[in-house]
């Protein structure tokens, strides 16, 4: 809730999880970290099972990227086909400060980092599944993804799963922090497609979802605007959080997976949907529903399961042939479900 925590945090962090070879994670600030639990001040994503993990875990300052500020590794390899970085910041590798001043600058330094790890984990930014970019200001989303789209080939762009989430405030000051999860080098990207369910003349479903045994969803309310909730019923809440949810658990049905092969699944939404909490919860209790299948598997027993609400949250969305920068959209949302899932080797 507070990043001036961030040192009291990792103090107690280091306690409890191993600090040889630590997980990959994400730091950042959020007006409300958890909604049923108002007066909670840190929320933890964490996910494990057995599966193998090869860990790129460098401690000493370098010249090729930042040593970790805190108790994790750079980043996860899993299974040996996914690789899950942890979220950079526009450290200078050499002086473990922020030179930058300039979003467009940050975001440079950002990607020149990740490009060293992704070197060092045997892949490359084009093999991106899924990038959340954290935002001080949604203003910066536009100069961000141009940025971004410099530094990737053009069909990167058209199946990586992307969006844009606006937070309180980031690590030392930070203007942009980029988190990704990407396919080690020579696997074949998984191909696309969309679904939407329509829910009425005022919300629509759309599901942008990356198919293959690493499956990656990105579900959100079309079109979005302040105050879409307005007017909602409890009824009506609670049936777009279940379509939304159902969305969700589609894309891992038709990759052949499960909730239970499930690496990460956020919901988020913006102070547009805070609302009344009763209006809240109904929608979130809809979105679990949506998720129970016919294993009887519910949120609680999915691995990184969390929901938060965001200052703001935008989807970049783009055609079926994207050539350039120019062809993409940036959308604002209101309510948005982020999936990473990754299933049995085939």
């Amino acid at each position: 809730k507070n990043m001036a925590d961030f040192a009291k945090v990792n103090s107690v962090y280091s306690k409890y999880l191993p600090m040889r070879c630590p997980a990959a994670r994400l730091c950042v600030a959020l007006p409300a970290p958890w909604p049923q639990r108002p007066n909670q001040n840190v929320v933890m994503e964490a996910a494990g099972g057995e599966i193998s993990q090869d860990t790129l875990h460098v401690q000493s300052i370098s010249y090729w990227a930042p040593c970790n500020i805190g108790p994790y590794s750079q980043a996860k390899t899993l299974d040996g086909r996914l690789i899950l970085i942890s979220g950079q910041i526009a450290l200078d590798p050499s002086s473990m400060v922020i030179k930058a001043e300039s979003v467009a600058d940050q975001t440079r330094r950002c990607l020149h980092n990740l490009k060293a790890i992704l070197g060092v984990s045997k892949s490359v930014l084009n093999q991106n599944l899924r990038v959340s970019i954290f935002v001080t200001d949604m203003a910066h989303s536009t100069e961000v993804l141009q940025v971004w789209a410099e530094a990737t080939a053009p069909e990167a762009l058209a199946f990586c799963n992307l969006d844009f989430i606006q937070v309180v405030s980031l690590p030392r000051g930070a203007l942009v922090e980029l988190q990704v999860a990407c396919l080690l080098t020579g696997r074949e990207v998984p191909k696309k497609r969309t679904i939407s369910s329509d829910l009425g003349e005022d919300v629509t479903v759309d599901c942008w979802s990356l198919q293959d045994d690493c499956c990656s969803s990105l579900c959100y309310l079309s079109p979005s605007a302040s105050g879409v909730a307005e007017g909602w019923s409890n009824v009506k809440a609670e049936d777009t959080g279940r379509r939304l949810g159902a969305s969700v658990l589609s894309s891992l049905n038709d990759s052949g997976l499960t909730l239970l092969d499930t690496v990460s699944l956020r919901l988020l939404y913006t102070r547009d949907l805070e609302g009344p909490e009763e209006l809240r919860n109904s929608l979130i209790a809809g979105f679990k529903k949506g998720l129970q299948g016919s294993h009887g598997t519910v949120c609680e027993d999915v691995a990184g399961f969390s929901c938060l609400v965001a200052e703001g949250l935008s989807v970049v969305e783009r055609p079926e042939s994207c050539s350039s920068v120019l062809d993409l959209r940036v959308e604002r949302q209101s309510l948005v479900a982020e999936l990473l899932a990754l299933g049995p080797k085939p």
